[in-house]
């Protein structure tokens, strides 16, 4: 790396397969615009998550940096001294601040970069922010939110409801905000937009279950968590119009309620929902394939990747309010459904709604969907943009 350079860098938590292709796009366009660009993990790996990491396709600079790593629950928290040590000697002209604002290296990067480097270093917070995901939203927490957020000179938020959030509920009135919109391969995604025959996919996801031409398969990308993704929430009230109809809803998925809602399936609607467990991304490329909806009735989803993926697989959309980029994804009447998890009347009307159309009428909202994400989801038009709001 020459360091006469300008220098465009990356803190984030973990390498995560869905941010790979954003980093790739973010490499190509700052090699022609002649500035350098790397990126930081602070650990290889966290204990709720189970990728496989496969750098030969990064075309990147990366680096795991050493750290001290702390597991509470689901949550995680890094401490990488070196990561401090090189703003403090050696800052990039830009320090793009990702993971949490609540991890040790990323808010004593933000304090260490305000500090020492207020006028060099453009210190910009990469925040997923969505209010129905917060969940200290008073006392202590709050109030180092605040003081975090109001340090930064910059946030990158992937749409409306982040920007409101980081206003309304974070306290940042007079925020600057970048769009950066969450992105995914296309090129991937939209090849899973010419349908297969269901006759030909394999059999062995399905069991006793064979999903038959008639049938509307709703795929539902999930962890088998209920608190956030409100499984059995959705499933309930819907259970006497799912009995008898030719819709299947596909779960693709693992977590720790697992067996809770197997039990419960077993007992109520057996032969309308399929826990497929986790898949593999080529897996789930074949799910999308095979699908007529994406379905994501979401109770906390700061801003679900998978969202775009639908979108890009042509695919119709029943999705939460609470899902952070529904606003962007979805015009309902359009391309889908927009449900408040905590309705059960909004939750039968658009599942009602959905059993009532034929699949000429969703491949429609599924050509709508893939308007929308070539609109407002290109990854190459939104990287420029976000460069050149920033450069």
């Amino acid at each position: 790396m020459n360091i006469d350079k300008l220098r465009f860098s990356i803190v984030t938590d973990i390498p995560t397969p869905y941010r790979v292709h954003l980093f790739n796009k973010m490499y190509n366009e700052l090699s022609e615009r002649n500035i350098d660009f790397d990126v930081i993990f602070m650990a290889s790996s966290v204990p709720i998550r189970h990728w496989e990491v496969d750098t030969s396709n990064w075309h990147f600079p990366f680096k795991v940096a050493r750290g001290i790593h702390m597991h509470l629950g689901a949550t995680s928290f890094h401490l990488n001294p070196g990561v401090i040590w090189r703003i403090i000697l050696n800052p990039p002209k830009w320090f793009l601040i990702g993971g949490s604002w609540n991890i040790p290296t990323s808010f004593i990067s933000i304090l260490v970069g305000k500090i020492f480097h207020r006028r060099e270093c453009c210190l910009i917070l990469w925040a997923e922010a969505n209010k129905y995901s917060m969940i200290r939203k008073k006392g202590i927490t709050s109030f180092l939110r605040k003081f975090i957020a109001n340090t930064v000179d910059m946030f990158a938020v992937p749409g409306k409801l982040a920007a409101d959030t980081i206003k309304n509920e974070w306290g940042v009135k007079n925020a600057k905000f970048l769009s950066l919109p969450n992105l995914v391969d296309e090129e991937k995604f939209s090849a899973t937009s010419n349908r297969s025959n269901v006759e030909i996919f394999p059999k062995n996801y399905f069991k006793n279950n064979i999903v038959s031409g008639k049938d509307v398969i709703l795929l539902w990308p999930a962890r088998l968590h209920e608190k956030t993704k409100g499984i059995l929430n959705f499933l309930k009230p819907i259970k006497d119009i799912l009995i008898g109809s030719h819709i299947k809803i596909l779960i693709a998925g693992s977590g720790p309620d697992g067996e809770l809602i197997k039990q419960w399936l077993s007992t109520n609607i057996p032969d309308n929902v399929i826990l497929l467990g986790q898949k593999s991304e080529a897996e789930m490329l074949e799910l999308y394939s095979v699908a007529d909806v994406l379905l994501l009735p979401s109770i906390r989803d700061p801003n679900p990747l998978s969202v775009i993926e639908g979108l890009w697989s042509s695919l119709p959309l029943l999705v939460s309010n609470h899902c952070g980029n529904q606003m962007e994804a979805v015009k309902e009447g359009f391309n889908g459904w927009v449900i408040d998890p905590f309705s059960s009347d909004s939750i039968c009307r658009a599942v009602q709604d959905l059993s009532a159309r034929d699949k000429r009428e969703l491949k429609i909202y599924g050509e709508n969907s893939l308007a929308i994400a070539k609109e407002k989801f290109s990854s190459v038009v939104s990287i420029k943009k976000f460069f050149d709001d920033i450069i």
